[in-house]
């Protein structure tokens, strides 16, 4: 690696080192919000796993109950039921109820059994709840996952940028070095969509895909950590359904034979990890609740470090962040002095209200590697931005837009004039678009620019 490489790997090393120093590593799932054990989940008509339901992109499915109430008992046995609502628990009742005093002042009770003259009222109710309860336990348990859905999905709508749906496979399990670990090596991102018309939450994995996750491991002294990290880009090209256990196996048992040669793996996961010396991976698929915070920018950071480290270029505007000097031998390649930026900085086509500040960015764009604007909310940034993004398309320029919140994105979406969105591509952190999906938009964006040239405006 030449030194300018090296210098650029430096400042990413730097900024994972801070990022790990800040960010508390979460090595055991149960520290999360909130998780559902798949062999917990309800396996009946209403919820669907694998694509099964009316979805087939759907990794889950989860359909709206209607819940009938339990059958009354008849008038003459309604003293003797207690309670009965709970499809789950058998009705609880009295055995025997005191229903007077004799001539003498004893007590006389009366009992619920076969020789009782409400038994046979009894036993026609009780086979009755009997049925109603084996078709309610099951809509029940739907029910209730529908409902914690539902609660999810407005928290979402409030703090969806903090909060993440995902599900699990592969899940680790190990003491060492004083650390408990059980969590997921291989991680689904999923988006909740809500039809309220039909009351269905689909749970369906984001263009984000499947990673492999092994932030549980920092700072613990692991063998062949290099071929861990090699192996979390193969998990970039699997694809494959939840319930699909064969696929997964061979990758999931040379995970844990990399990390230990000890390492077992398991039909089922261990009920503690307290005393397990030696590494298990188990399927285990499980859904969790988790806080976003700073993971994502560790596995970013330490990707730019592999990929430097790798021979990638680095591009000019991050190259430049090493040195004070102008290198009068990359003055032929840099892009604003070819002849094809010359008009971006002449001719300026923005489509909405502009001003001087809007002009100078775009003719500063024409002449620099690299522009920096910064402003406080409010101040007409996603505006700018999307005067920019038109200005670069017209002049036949392909733009990237990326920000560490959603809502910036969304907010810069619309701002997008309706004239040139057939142009754009929009892949926001909780899309579930396909490859397939962003590929036909991609072709159609193709036809439309063979077909005629973006109307200027």
């Amino acid at each position: 690696m030449s030194t300018e490489p090296a210098k650029v790997a430096r400042i990413f090393e730097y900024l994972l080192a801070v990022k790990n120093l800040n960010e508390k590593v979460i090595r055991n799932i149960n520290d999360y919000e909130k998780v559902w054990w798949e062999k917990d989940l309800p396996n009946t008509e209403g919820f669907f796993i694998g694509g099964k339901g009316t979805n087939e992109e759907a990794w889950y499915e989860v359909h709206k109950q209607e819940i009938l109430p339990p059958p009354k008992p008849p008038t003459e046995i309604k003293k003797w039921v207690i309670e009965y609502d709970n499809p789950d628990q058998q009705p609880k009742v009295h055995t025997s109820m005191a229903i007077g005093i004799d001539d003498e002042g004893n007590e006389i009770t009366e009992l619920l059994d076969r020789d009782s003259d409400y038994f046979s009222s009894y036993e026609s109710w009780i086979q009755e709840w009997n049925s109603w309860a084996k078709v309610t336990s099951p809509k029940k348990k739907v029910q209730q996952m529908y409902m914690e859905l539902f609660t999810l999905y407005q928290r979402f709508q409030r703090e969806g940028e903090d909060l993440e749906l995902a599900s699990g496979h592969g899940l680790l399990q190990w003491e060492v070095e004083g650390h408990q670990i059980s969590r997921h090596v291989l991680v689904t991102k999923l988006e909740l969509i809500f039809d309220a018309k039909k009351g269905i939450f689909y749970l369906v994995p984001t263009s984000r895909g499947t990673l492999m996750e092994t932030d549980m491991l920092l700072h613990i002294n692991i063998p062949n950590a290099a071929r861990l990290m090699q192996m979390e880009s193969q998990v970039e090209d699997f694809e494959f359904s939840p319930i699909d256990h064969t696929h997964l196996k061979p990758f999931l048992q040379e995970v844990v034979h990399t990390i230990s040669p000890d390492g077992l793996y398991k039909s089922d996961k261990q009920d503690t990890v307290k005393g397990l010396s030696a590494p298990n991976i188990s399927y285990s698929t499980g859904l969790f609740i988790r806080n976003v915070g700073g993971r994502l920018w560790q596995q970013e950071l330490s990707k730019v470090i592999d990929k430097i480290k790798e021979g990638f270029p680095v591009p000019d505007t991050i190259e430049i962040l090493t040195t004070t000097e102008t290198k009068s031998s990359d003055v032929d390649h840099t892009h604003f002095t070819q002849e094809s930026w010359r008009p971006v900085g002449e001719q300026l086509l923005f489509p909405l209200p502009t001003n001087k500040e809007q002009q100078l960015i775009a003719q500063k764009l024409a002449s620099n590697s690299g522009v920096v604007i910064q402003g406080p909310p409010g101040t007409g940034k996603s505006h700018t931005i999307a005067n920019l993004i038109s200005h670069l398309l017209a002049h036949g320029k392909r733009v990237l837009v990326t920000s560490e919140k959603e809502r910036a994105l969304q907010v810069l979406k619309d701002k997008i004039p309706e004239e040139i969105r057939a142009l754009c591509v929009s892949v926001l952190g909780g899309d579930s678009k396909s490859v397939k999906e962003i590929e036909d938009s991609v072709r159609t964006i193709a036809e439309n620019l063979d077909s005629k040239q973006p109307e200027i405006f």
